[in-house]
């Protein structure tokens, strides 16, 4: 029997950290044992879905629905343009919002364009036009900008459709008019 004065408290720690090591080490085995077990699965299930056959009838698991290959092409066919469209618009509106000008519908009435000053790669401080119809309603501008024709030759296009009434149009100054 070893005496209390051979057991060193030392000695005791790093032999428990060894244990702790080796136990930490098979672990990480386990995982990736695990990881690589789960990618085969996946990958025959994708292979035996694949090897199924073009022609013959697919399966949904979930709903026990069966779907045919060209029902499934044509649908495919369909919906992507659809989600095609649905990119382009989020990438034109990213990249309106990189270059600080956002356009909005403000209280369900109003078409809105929101100005970001940006400078030393910081967003500041916001500026709003509000639009009603053919006239600027309320404005966040700052007071050296005098003249809002600039801004609208600027941020709106020639032939923008107000919605209010097909005889309004821009006029030489920016400023709409009824035509």
């Amino acid at each position: 029997m070893a005496s209390f004065v051979d057991v060193d408290p030392l000695v005791h720690r790093k032999q428990q950290r060894a244990k702790l090591h080796a136990l930490q080490r098979q672990l990480n085995r386990l995982n990736e044992e695990r990881h690589r077990l789960r990618h085969d699965l996946a990958s025959q299930k994708l292979d035996r879905l694949m090897t199924g056959g073009v022609n013959s009838p697919l399966r949904d698991l979930k709903r026990g629905i069966t779907v045919d290959a060209k029902q499934l092409k044509n649908e495919i066919g369909r919906q992507l343009p659809l989600i095609a469209e649905a990119r382009r618009a989020q990438e034109l509106l990213a990249a309106y919002q990189l270059t600080g000008c956002t356009t909005f519908i403000y209280k369900g009435v109003y078409l809105s364009i929101r100005l970001d000053t940006f400078y030393n790669r910081r967003y500041y401080e916001p500026y709003y036009l509000i639009l009603d119809g053919p006239m600027i309603r309320w404005t966040t501008l700052p007071w050296f900008i005098t003249s809002t024709s600039d801004v609208e030759n600027a941020l709106l296009p020639g032939s923008l459709d107000v919605g209010t009434d097909p005889g309004i149009s821009r006029s030489t100054n920016g400023l709409y008019s009824k035509t």
